[in-house]
């Protein structure tokens, strides 16, 4: 929760805020229909009545806190925080009477020991960068006695587990290249990353995915 007080949160009330209030009349700076920011809840309301609810997660409390819930979309923020019963959990609760299909999205920086890399392994190479040619490639996954099976064919799954309906999924890598507008307000930020940690500089400005750094230093 102090991540989210900290930085997500603040910046939702300046992104939304504008979408909740009347810009004329008489109404002017008041709510509109339900729209309203309940501080206390870190809850968003739109005057659709549309929700955005911003909170934390964590494998212990996953199930009583989500169970029932009935999601449109679920934004996972940092996601190499989150252990793999969380996420597939809440990926059970992607369902609601929305019109629109329900979805995840996940934000992440590399991290060579986290499960999410079983997804991402056909986009990554060898050397443990991404391959920008297979940049948002759609690909599919299935669960076959609990162990996850992906494959760039929606038909090769369907053929090779007939009875399971294949999920699709992608990855978009980006670099802090693809960010000038921080590098502008930041710009030393590339050379506090590089006198970092090696395997942070390397996992966080380079994006490998597979860096373990060399053991040096130690005896046998």
């Amino acid at each position: 929760m102090k991540q989210i007080e900290r930085s997500l949160w603040p910046l939702a009330k300046e992104l939304y805020f504008p979408f909740l209030i009347y810009h004329s009349g008489p109404k002017k700076g008041q709510f509109k229909g339900k729209g309203q920011i309940r501080e206390r809840d870190k809850v968003i309301v739109f005057p659709t009545g549309a929700r955005v609810e911003f909170t934390y997660l964590e494998d212990i409390s996953v199930v009583e806190n989500w169970q029932g819930a009935e999601i449109t979309a679920a934004y996972l923020d940092e996601g190499s925080h989150y252990g793999e019963f969380s996420f597939n959990y809440i990926r059970t609760r992607l369902r609601s009477k929305s019109k629109y299909k329900s979805f995840m999205r996940v934000s992440l920086n590399p991290d060579p020991n986290h499960f999410i890399l079983k997804y991402l392994d056909r986009y990554i190479g060898d050397d443990g960068y991404a391959m920008k040619e297979y940049s948002a490639r759609p690909a599919y996954f299935v669960f076959n006695k609990g162990e996850l099976v992906t494959s760039w064919s929606y038909d090769e799954l369907v053929e090779q587990f007939p009875n399971s309906k294949p999920r699709t999924y992608t990855f978009v890598p980006s670099s802090l290249a693809d960010n000038p507008k921080m590098l502008e307000s930041n710009p030393d930020y590339a050379d506090d990353l590089q006198a970092n940690d090696p395997a942070n500089a390397e996992m966080l400005l380079h994006g490998n995915w597979r860096y373990s750094p060399a053991a040096n230093g130690f005896f046998e």
